[in-house]
């Protein structure tokens, strides 16, 4: 990772703070998995009232873990039935 706003051998200054209070924001990363994203630039929002409380964040995470989980079970199970067939195929005299 890298801090917010990293610009090699630049440092953090008042005027930094004062344009993101203007509304600044990072440039999101290419390739970044749009669920992460959605996260990160809620947290942006410049109404406090409309940023997401760290429960909703952790229950965000959670779901977008859990989702990661139940696809990598899929392929898995995907793999292990081709597996399987492959192995049957070889071990036949057909």
């Amino acid at each position: 990772g890298r801090p917010p706003f990293y610009i090699k051998d630049e440092e953090y200054d008042l005027s930094l703070a004062i344009e993101i209070l203007g509304g600044l924001r990072e440039t999101i990363i290419p390739g970044t998995p749009e669920d992460y994203v959605n996260i990160y630039t809620g947290c942006w929002d410049n109404e406090p009232d409309n940023r997401p409380s760290m429960d909703q964040v952790v229950d965000k995470l959670n779901a977008i873990i859990s989702n990661i989980t139940e696809n990598d079970q899929m392929n898995n199970s995907e793999s292990n039935n081709f597996q399987a067939v492959s192995n049957l195929y070889r071990s036949s005299d057909i």
